[in-house]
């Protein structure tokens, strides 16, 4: 399997968990302690930007082969999204301070990807 694949499976796996964590954040017990508004705030952003479909997509496109050009459009769509999610979530982060563990995840995931010119 090659490298880059490997990376774009991780990064699918964690937008994965992220989205699921957003979805059920008031379920978790962390997540009771979060402002139940800017929560369900940050699960419209969320979905707004579909990233769990992006996610789904890029564990599909990748599951067997790397697809490089696939890929990289899926992670610059999620780049574009996730600049407006971690700004979100740094913004109000006494309410939603669970989730920036997470954004520091993602963030270090979409540093494994250098922008194409």
């Amino acid at each position: 399997m090659e490298l880059n694949q490997q990376k774009a499976l991780l990064l699918a796996r964690n937008i994965k968990e992220f989205v699921d964590i957003v979805k059920n954040g008031k379920n978790h017990p962390f997540g009771q302690m979060s402002n139940p508004e800017k929560l369900y705030r940050l699960t419209l952003i969320v979905e707004e930007f579909r990233i769990g479909t992006i996610a789904d997509e890029l564990l599909r496109v990748n599951t067997y082969t790397w697809d490089e050009q696939a890929s990289r459009i899926l992670i610059e769509r999620f780049k574009t999204a996730f600049i407006h999610i971690s700004e979100y979530v740094q913004n109000n982060y006494n309410d939603l301070f669970f989730f920036s563990a997470r954004i520091y995840t993602l963030e270090h995931d979409c540093r494994l990807f250098p922008p194409t010119e």
